[in-house]
């Protein structure tokens, strides 16, 4: 490319149609490039989706199942049992006929007439395990069926992503930022938090069940579940506040959303606040001017980079922008990991020892010791 050509993308002024034919500017190659791309990259990511829904389907119908046969014992715990009526009954028959005694020619029962029986309610107990396990049942249906749904919808998203033209290319991009506006993604990453809150409603049904049964058998399952609740909280919990933590889940992400909103606020009041002390003259610190100047510039040191900060997108977001000041030290590790993962010379002579060549020299050095530790004889 000449330079006036440079130029002009520099100056933001592109040439006309004609002189990019005559300087060989043919971006038909570009444009059928850059759609195969983008076409490979919505097939990977749906074909992921499409995956962890069939996953997500799998488990709910199975669950659904489960808990359609608790179901089915547990509503009859809100309906009178006819049963026990006709036992009462024929108990009150039987109580009846031994009380018949004859005098003169006369039958007579000393046993009184049954009373009117009384209106039937179900225990708070029935009430609460109902409405725990006909919840999570809900739960779990809407999570198949939203699943189905969101299915049909990249089915759509692909159609017709076959052609590599340019026109294709926008109605791709159209697709794309209607996915983006109308939260697809989101709506899918509400999938599995349905299908885990259905799974804490059957928990806490069980549990309400077995403690109006047996306090034993309800104190060791109360713990067990305690312990897989306790698990499942901190796993969602750690990847928000640790970047590098591996537990990352769409639960986990809502979390992160929130911290970055709290403290997005946070940094905005605090922004205010300082700027309003400071605009009208009412210095906190006026008992010393040289703490107060001392405790305005760190202040401000700190706002200011917190302020510019954005919120992240996504978890791989998050990762570059911790990446970034940890590359040589993941230069180092990435290369002694490769050597002790294969233990090849060969691999060794072709990719490693090029690869150090490009490295910080305290990182060379670092990859280095670890490697020649690793092979001396005897470790």
């Amino acid at each position: 490319m000449k330079a006036k050509d440079i130029n002009r993308f520099e100056t933001g002024a592109l040439p006309s149609t004609a002189q990019s034919q005559t300087q060989g500017w043919d971006s038909s190659d570009a444009w059928s490039t850059c759609a195969k791309a983008l076409r490979d990259h919505d097939e990977t990511v749906i074909k992921d989706w499409k995956e962890e829904i069939d996953t997500l389907l799998v488990f709910a119908g199975l669950f659904s199942a489960i808990l359609t046969a608790f179901n089915i014992e547990s509503y009859q715990l809100l309906q009178a049992d006819t049963g026990n009526a006709v036992v009462l009954l024929l108990s009150q028959i039987s109580t009846q006929l031994d009380s018949f005694s004859v005098n003169a020619g006369f039958i007579n029962s000393t046993q009184t007439r049954l009373g009117p029986a009384s209106p039937f309610h179900a225990s708070p107990s029935a009430v609460r395990i109902n409405t725990f396990w006909f919840s999570g049942l809900v739960c779990s249906l809407m999570s198949a069926s939203l699943g189905i749904l969101v299915k049909q919808w990249l089915r759509e998203y692909l159609g017709g992503a076959s052609n590599i033209s340019r026109e294709s290319i926008r109605i791709r991009q159209y697709r794309y930022d209607g996915m983006i506006k109308w939260r697809v993604p989101e709506i899918i990453a509400c999938l599995p938090i349905l299908l885990q809150m259905a799974l804490v409603l059957f928990f806490a049904g069980l549990l309400d069940l077995l403690w109006s049964l047996h306090p034993v058998v309800a104190a060791v399952i109360t713990v067990i579940v305690a312990a897989a609740m306790a698990f499942t909280v901190v796993t969602t919990f750690l990847p928000p506040l640790f970047a590098d933590c591996p537990y990352k889940s769409p639960q986990s992400w809502i979390i992160c959303v929130l911290i970055q909103s709290i403290r997005r606020s946070i940094i905005v009041l605090a922004s205010h606040c300082y700027s309003y002390f400071w605009q009208f003259g009412l210095d906190p610190f006026t008992s010393n001017i040289d703490i107060s100047v001392k405790i305005s510039d760190a202040v401000r040191a700190w706002l200011h980079p917190l302020f510019l900060s954005k919120p992240y997108t996504s978890w791989k977001e998050r990762e570059m922008g911790h990446v970034g000041s940890l590359a040589p030290a993941l230069d180092s590790s990435t290369l002694a990991g490769a050597d002790a993962m294969f233990m090849d010379d060969a691999f060794l002579d072709a990719v490693i020892r090029p690869c150090m060549k490009d490295i910080e020299l305290t990182s060379a050095l670092r990859c280095l010791d670890r490697m020649v530790i690793r092979r001396a004889p005897g470790s």
